[in-house]
């Protein structure tokens, strides 16, 4: 399993690019990276998963749990760039909206 996360936290921002598999054991880190920069002040996440290769429930999960906790600390969450395995899902799951993906072309979708 390969995973990659960097982040830049410079409040009141935080920007993540992720790479990799997305799932119960990666999103964790995530979940943890979110969590400290809020705690520094950041109110809001840029996230890029540009380089997500495979994406599970509990990452989603995991990312609408994120979209809360900036909610509640009147913040922002948004995905700036999405791999088409991440676009793809977000469709199928109906989060496109609640997770404030970009609105895709039908091909960047079925190439997913």
């Amino acid at each position: 399993m390969q995973f990659s996360l960097r982040s830049t936290v410079s409040p009141p921002e935080v920007h993540l690019s992720m790479d990799g598999e997305l799932d119960i054991f990666t999103a964790g880190q995530v979940r943890r990276t979110l969590s400290d920069a809020v705690g520094n002040g950041c109110r809001s996440a840029r996230l890029d998963t540009a380089g997500v290769t495979f994406v599970d429930a509990s990452a989603l999960g995991v990312l609408v749990r994120a979209r809360e906790l900036m909610r509640s600390c009147a913040g922002t969450m948004e995905i700036v760039a999405f791999s088409p395995v991440f676009l793809r899902l977000c469709v199928l799951t109906e989060l496109m909206t609640l997770l404030s993906v970009p609105s895709a072309e039908p091909e960047q979708v079925a190439a997913g």
